[in-house]
């Protein structure tokens, strides 16, 4: 009997991956099923996540978690964001997806002035954690964090100002936690808040904290930031780094996610996972433990970044050098490395059913139809 794996990523302001695998596994199933006698085909439904957006559905999907409601601070001064953790019965570990407490999605466009917003809804997640464990109402032994899709570029800086840190200038007096006040800061207070549970951060780039490749230059441009704005956030950064180099290396910070990946290892010993290995060691999305003869995959829009430690880009790395034909569904497709262009990958632009992308993006369902009934004429030609 075929088995059909289902692992697509999110496709970003359109369907999350735990929705679009549930797609895929339908449209395979319904109509489609019957046309092409798979009725007895056995699917393997992993949606998967990098770390970013979907996290944590794709965790609650895979885990079976129980999600808890929680209000923390919104990334900018004034609001409050109403969010959820994730919690596993089993094993004690609480799953967060910074994306839900710092993302760009809820950030407005008038506000996305990374100089000026903070990571303190994070810490409050954390701090309220502790509180539970303490209180024995949540029996917390780890906490794993999704580290993309952040609106931030603080070094997490915030978070542990809701944990007890503090910057102060050279008169001591207390600086606000925000990253237009770094390059002022003459000393930093900080002590191990001691929350009584391990944490984990899912990575899904590898970056430096700091340089040319690093989180400001990088990426704080695609959260608003003026090319001013961004030396000021390096510079702030680089003089904080400078700063706690006197009490501890600061060697291997890495940039993830306005550089919260670094300030979590840093301030709160956290291990770094990159998302390959979440998805082998958490997901099982390992070739030595399956044996798929049909991949189906896919994510929003594929271009020559899609190869960077992306989750597409880790299932098709996985499974590269073998037989089995893989399905990559976007909704735009461009600049296909060369690699990729073999006899088993077969790229299927979901927006190129409809008149435009935002008609296609509207039409998620039928895209996802279309494109399954293309896998599935693909798949038996290929087969003779």
């Amino acid at each position: 009997m075929p088995e059909v794996l289902i692992a697509p990523n999110s496709f970003k302001e359109c369907a999350d991956s735990v929705r679009l695998t549930h797609l895929f596994h339908e449209a395979l199933k319904s109509e489609l099923g019957s046309k092409y006698s798979i009725k007895d085909w056995h699917f393997i439904d992993k949606p998967v996540s990098d770390g970013g957006d979907g996290f944590l559905k794709v965790c609650t999907e895979n885990f079976h978690l129980k999600e808890k409601e929680i209000t923390v601070s919104a990334p900018f001064e004034g609001e409050k964001v109403k969010t959820s953790y994730g919690y596993s019965l089993e094993n004690g570990t609480v799953y967060i997806e910074s994306a839900e407490v710092l993302g760009m999605k809820l950030i407005p466009k008038g506000k996305r002035h990374p100089l000026r917003l903070s990571s303190k809804g994070l810490g409050e997640i954390l701090f309220h954690l502790k509180e539970e464990k303490l209180a024995g109402r949540l029996d917390v032994k780890r906490a794993v964090i999704g580290i993309g899709g952040t609106g931030t570029s603080d070094f997490g800086i915030g978070m542990c100002s809701i944990l007890g840190l503090k910057l102060l200038d050279k008169n001591k007096n207390e600086l606000k936690p925000i990253p237009e006040n770094f390059l002022n800061a003459e000393s930093v207070i900080w002590e191990d808040p001691h929350l009584g549970f391990e944490v984990e951060a899912i990575l899904d780039v590898n970056t430096p904290l700091l340089g040319e490749n690093g989180a400001a230059r990088i990426f704080a441009p695609q959260k608003g930031a003026s090319p001013e704005e961004v030396e000021i956030l390096e510079d702030g950064i680089r003089n904080i780094v400078g700063i706690l180099a006197k009490k501890k290396s600061t060697e291997n910070l890495l940039g993830a996610g306005g550089g919260l990946a670094g300030g979590l290892n840093f301030f709160l010993n956290a291990e770094y996972k990159f998302a390959r290995e979440f998805l082998k060691e958490d997901l099982g999305l390992d070739r030595t433990k399956m044996k798929p003869d049909l991949i189906v995959t896919g994510e929003g829009a594929f271009d020559s970044q899609s190869m960077m430690q992306k989750g597409v880009s880790l299932i098709l790395k996985e499974f590269m050098d073998t037989d089995v034909p893989q399905f990559i569904c976007a909704g735009k497709i461009k600049d296909v490395p060369s690699e990729l262009k073999k006899k088993n990958l077969h790229f299927i632009e979901i927006s190129a059913f409809f008149n435009s992308p935002v008609e296609s993006m509207r039409n998620i369902e039928k895209g996802i139809l279309l494109a399954s009934e293309e896998i599935l004429k693909i798949y038996f030609a290929n087969r003779g």
